[in-house]
């Protein structure tokens, strides 16, 4: 009995021995050499996501003896790692924010930054790999080993505080839990500046000074602030601003122990004193004031400034009011303007004022995103300031880092979205000017943050509080592509697995990626204008090209196929296609009829030889067919695989990327369909325009299944940025699409009026056909309005031939329209000549009369019994012409290189090489150029063929300069290099001073 006793005791000391033994060993030990607030913060981060493992983490100042895990961090200003570990420092990089974590042995791992916010980032990522981790069963051994710096130097989100939420005391401004989750999300995605923009008023949608909601003045007690669309004033007393300003402060410290950098930048000057503004010297005396209390009171304050453009008063006025305090109070602070609207000379000689300290903010690309690179290089509509672009800032002299401003909120307001290519392509851009980094709006830049798109009937948006929860990716993909834009797209799939499963993590991610692909394309392909307030891609039908007196102008499918592109040097619209197609001279007004009727217009060119790598219409319909396709199909498989957690958000997402896809084939059906209206202005084919009725109501199907998805979805909106509703819908904005139809059903009965009387000359419309591809059937349809009898053939003959082959013309589907077919199998690469024959014969009693009438109306040619018509006319002297193309243009420009013949302080001279791969001889290369500042125009010159290369020489002087190649083939197969959809279409001869 005493010896079971005696065998129990000692079980019970072994077992709790072995426990102790095994804590010991899980315990991880953290090291902090740095006890700054940043590292701190990401200690505390790892700590949880260790705790998430059942893992505790003690956190010591000093290396103790433990048999568990260590983690030793620390900067590189860190004595133990400066005098052990100097081999390993000397691999971590030189740039500031930049971490590295090595494995010092087994059980060790050594977390070293460049600075304080670099060893956070290290933490950080350690804590990301624990978060990815599938099971509580790792080992140090899991870990991976990094050294990384950051891409870009800033990083930035550019919110604005909202008027409303600034005068709510229980809105998302003073809420400590937004900016807690807020501004952890922000330093967990590597950003690194809050860009603050203020103030904004959700409903006017204008920008009133904010020193008013900071401050009161004893000397202009009573200063009134504009609210809303009514007229309201409102006059703050002292404990509501300094509730205000308390927060703000609040917020800058926060964001200070997260490692991110705080700027303010007040949008207006403007102050109202009972009715009456305040003027000259009172007001410059009152903004000095309000500068001073601001910098006193926010120390932390990283950047603050100004928008000079739109503010109505001088640069003088800025030096006096801002820049006098600051260098008297704060002579470090750094200070920034927008460059909308302001003169960059006197910008430039404001920044000589501020050696190393002053920033500016220049339009990526307008007030809207569209292309991942700065598309608008050259000016745009005549009426519009050349501001919406970079102008001059990218060219020496620069005494002032440039921060691009990407107004994303224009393009993306409410449909969530994420395209990792498009961020690391972006990223890649945001170096041009020799830049600092990039300020990106986000989604709720001009909206509540808040949820105000779900209604109470729709479940599907209580997964989160705030909007930056749910649109939790953009901030992943803004942020840590910043920061290193190799990081692979396994990142964030992993991201989308521990959030919705192992199976169906990856699907839901194609499925956004995809789907995110199509309303920056709308606005890159259909750029109603370059402002927010100009075009909501998400939101409209794309009609509304104008807007008078505040109002759109309610466009037609005119207007439509008029729209320009983006890019207009490597985009095609439609106008602009259609007229390349059949020669029309370049200002020919639209939509003028019979400018084509035929081919028998003076202004057409014999052989219509316009080739071009540009995205032409049916590429773009392509594109958006493409992306809805791949969205859709990974939704369908996400939804087989099953969804593990966070339904309500899935269902969320997915109903988004239903409309979204719905959206990209209305865009698809509308602009083929409006592509095909145009022809028909121009050629009066009216086999065009029954083709484009068709497709304009397959774009109307598409908007209503839109439509009916988010009608499930969202509730009505306020949206006054640029629909001007306080209940936007889009079953209402759909109602517009009546209209398309209407006139679409008006050029049918024009067509039906001009109808022809017996024995007259058939109205005919025809759309010559440049190109055509190898192994499909090759159609020829023509429309021919007669009422006698018709006989009508095809003539045609290939590349070689010296005879002409007849095929007749047969009816088809389409009223008024017959074609021939040529069989694949009669088709061959190379030239094909061609043209119709067209004979109608009168069998009535009355010929004697026919004939007067004809005679009488000089027509062209007549037999005994009718007329016979060539289509164009005289042939077969005169003939169409086009190109059979190849299946595979192999065609492709290997590289090209530069190099300088000729250098001084003023003025290179480089020579351009191409070095062109192609299996087919080359018709012609083109060097396209043009001076860097983006007011300057595009120019282009010939390319000479020496030996292996296409070269050509191009001066360039100090501003620097854009350059990029076409080629093509004898095939009408035409390429770009750089090539758009892989990186910026031109290659920059950098400024030089």
């Amino acid at each position: 009995m005493r010896r079971r006793v005696v065998l129990r005791v000692l079980l019970v000391v072994f077992l709790f021995l072995q426990t102790a033994n095994l804590a010991a060993s899980e315990q991880v030990i953290v090291v902090r050499f740095s006890s700054t607030p940043p590292v701190s913060f990401g200690i505390r981060q790892l700590q949880k996501a260790f705790a998430e493992k059942g893992r505790r983490v003690r956190v010591t100042g000093s290396v103790i003896s433990s048999r568990g895990f260590q983690i030793l961090v620390g900067t590189a200003q860190t004595s133990l790692f400066r005098d052990q570990f100097g081999a390993v420092l000397r691999k971590l990089s030189s740039k500031p924010e930049s971490f590295l974590i090595f494995k010092q042995r087994k059980n060790r791992l050594l977390i070293v930054g460049r600075d304080a916010v670099g060893a956070m980032y290290g933490v950080l990522d350690l804590a990301d790999q624990l978060n990815f981790s599938q099971t509580t069963h790792f080992s140090f051994d899991s870990f991976r080993e990094k050294n990384e710096s950051p891409f870009l130097a800033l990083r930035g989100v550019n919110p604005f505080l909202h008027v409303q939420a600034l005068l709510d005391t229980n809105s998302w401004y003073f809420s400590d839990a937004f900016w807690r989750d807020y501004l952890t999300r922000l330093a967990r995605t590597r950003h690194n500046f809050l860009d603050l923009h203020a103030a904004y008023d959700l409903s006017k949608t204008n920008m009133p000074n904010v020193f008013p909601f900071f401050f009161t003045d004893s000397l202009l007690p009573e200063i009134e602030i504009p609210v809303g669309r009514g007229g309201k004033q409102v006059v703050l007393s002292r404990q509501t601003t300094v509730r205000i300003l308390g927060q703000f402060q609040k917020i800058v410290r926060w964001a200070a122990e997260r490692g991110i950098r705080v700027g303010l930048m007040n949008y207006n000057t403007a102050v109202r004193v009972k009715g009456h503004p305040v003027t000259g010297k009172a007001l410059e005396a009152y903004t000095r004031r309000s500068v001073s209390r601001l910098l006193k009171a926010c120390p932390q304050l990283w950047l603050f400034g100004f928008r000079v453009g739109e503010s109505g008063q001088s640069e003088d006025f800025f030096r006096k009011a801002y820049l006098e305090p600051i260098r008297k109070i704060r002579p470090d602070l750094r200070v920034y303007t927008r460059t909308w609207g302001a003169s960059p000379e006197k910008l430039r000689q404001m920044g000589r004022n501020l050696p190393g300290r002053f920033f500016v903010e220049p339009k990526y690309n307008g007030e809207q995103l569209g292309l991942p690179y700065q598309a608008i290089t050259s000016p745009i509509e005549g009426n519009l300031p050349t501001s919406y672009s970079y102008e001059n800032y990218c060219s020496f002299p620069q005494p002032f880092k440039i921060i691009w401003q990407v107004r994303a909120n224009g393009t993306h307001r409410v449909f969530q979205w994420g395209d990792p290519d498009f961020v690391r392509r972006a990223v890649r851009s945001f170096t041009l000017g020799n830049a600092a980094g990039y300020t990106v709006e986000p989604m709720t830049a001009y909206y509540p943050l808040t949820d105000f798109l779900h209604g109470s009937h729709s479940p599907h948006g209580r997964f989160f509080r705030w909007m930056p929860q749910r649109n939790w990716f953009w901030y992943e993909l803004w942020g840590r592509l910043g920061y290193n834009p190799d990081l692979p797209d396994s990142f964030f799939v992993r991201e989308f697995v521990r959030r919705y499963g192992g199976a169906a993590g990856p699907e839901i991610f194609r499925a956004l990626t995809a789907a995110s692909r199509i309303v920056p394309f709308i606005f890159a392909y259909h750029r109603l204008g370059p402002d927010h307030r100009q075009m909501a891609p998400e939101l409209e039908v794309g009609n509304d090209r104008f807007v008078i007196g505040g109002h759109s102008y309610p466009g037609t499918l005119v207007d439509f196929y008029l729209t320009p592109t983006l890019d207009p040097q490597h985009f095609q619209n439609i106008a602009e296609h259609v007229d390349a197609i059949l020669g029309i001279p370049e200002g020919t007004p639209w939509p003028e009829a019979n400018v084509h009727a035929g081919g028998d217009s003076p202004n057409i060119a014999h052989e219509l030889d316009f080739p071009t790598a540009k995205v032409t219409p049916e590429q773009a319909a392509q594109f958006w067919f493409g992306a809805a396709s791949e969205a859709l199909r990974a939704l369908g498989r996400a939804k087989s695989a099953g969804i593990l957690r966070n339904r309500s958000a899935f269902v969320c997402l997915s109903l988004d990327v239903q409309a979204v896809a719905y959206l990209g084939r209305y865009y698809a059906y509308k602009t083929l369909g409006a592509e095909n209206l145009a022809f028909y202005h121009r050629t009066q084919d009216f086999a065009r325009l029954q083709t484009a009725r068709r497709q304009i109501q397959q774009a109307r199907a598409q908007w209503d299944s839109l439509s009916a998805v988010t009608e499930k979805h969202y509730k009505p909106f306020s949206e006054w940025l640029r629909m001007k509703t306080n209940q936007f819908s889009w079953r209402k904005e759909g109602q517009k699409l009546e209209r398309d139809l209407i006139d679409l059903d008006r050029a049918f009965v024009e067509v039906r009026k001009r109808r022809p009387f017996y024995g007259a000359r058939p109205r005919i419309g025809f759309t010559p056909i440049r190109t055509a591809p190898i192994g499909k059937a090759l159609h020829f349809p023509i429309f021919i309005y007669t009422r006698d009898h018709l006989r009508a053939r095809l003539f045609y003959r290939f590349d070689g031939e010296t005879t002409f082959r007849a095929m007749p013309l047969n009816p088809t589907e389409q009223r008024k329209v017959f074609e021939a077919v040529l069989p694949a199998n009669l088709l061959k690469p190379g030239r094909m000549d061609y043209f119709f024959e067209i004979e109608t014969f009168w069998n009535g009693n009355d010929r004697v009369a026919v004939r007067a009438r004809r005679r009488l109306l000089n027509w062209v040619r007549f037999d005994t019994l009718g007329a016979r018509v060539f289509v164009p006319q005289r042939a077969p002297d005169r003939v169409y012409t086009l190109i059979i193309q190849p299946q595979g243009h192999f065609l492709k420009i290997r590289a090209v290189r530069t190099d300088t013949l000729f250098s001084d302080q003023m003025k290179k001279v480089l020579r351009i090489r191409a070095q062109v791969e192609s299996k087919y001889p080359i018709k012609w290369a083109k060097l396209y150029f043009k001076a860097l500042p983006s007011y300057l125009p595009w120019q282009h010159t010939a390319m000479e063929k020496k030996g292996d290369f296409w070269e050509a020489v191009l001066p360039v002087d100090s501003r620097g300069a854009l350059f990029y190649v076409e080629v093509c083939n004898r095939f009408d197969q035409a390429v770009f290099s750089p090539d758009w959809r892989h990186r910026a279409p031109y290659w920059v001869v950098p400024s030089w001073e």
